[in-house]
């Protein structure tokens, strides 16, 4: 990961992406983005839409727009996905993807640059998404990674 170091703060820089959601964005570091890829997907309801073939090994898809009770239609066919690489439990789920609404954006970020918005937009915002901040002008959502994998245990579990 490449990360460097503020000489006149001594702060760390990060990289991070922002994941474009239907009207919300997740940060992430980027060391936990395996890849972006566009894939065939066959449409199914639910937050968990099943699973793909990606570099060899079947990898489930959730739709965090749909388990925050957004109304989305996801279209039969190729979609950008985010594989992410699984942390709770890599043996169980080395990787999973999530269903993009746009293209990822990668970029250095110092801690001191997210700060806590006075107005998050977030009021209707589930908890899978995460805690809410400010970066720039734009809200976005750091989700906490061991409650996304254990929700993604149990939607899974019932499909």
């Amino acid at each position: 990961m490449s990360q460097g170091v503020n000489a006149s703060t001594g702060q760390a820089k990060v990289l991070a992406v922002r994941l474009p959601l239907q009207g919300k964005t997740l940060l992430l570091p980027y060391s936990m983005v395996a890849e972006v890829a566009s894939l065939s997907l066959r449409t199914q309801d639910g937050a968990f839409l099943g699973s793909v073939e990606w570099r060899g090994v079947r990898i489930p898809v959730f739709s965090l727009e749909r388990a925050c009770g957004q109304n989305l239609d996801i279209i039969a066919g190729r979609v950008r996905l985010a594989v992410i690489y699984g942390l709770t439990d890599p043996t169980k789920r080395p990787y999973y993807a999530l269903v993009l609404a746009g293209m990822p954006h990668t970029e250095s970020i110092m801690p001191t640059q997210l700060t806590t918005p006075e107005e998050t937009g977030a009021e209707d915002a589930c908890a899978l998404l995460g805690l809410p901040a400010l970066l720039g002008d734009e809200i976005v959502f750091m989700p906490n990674i061991q409650d996304l994998e254990a929700w993604m245990d149990s939607v899974e579990m019932l499909a």
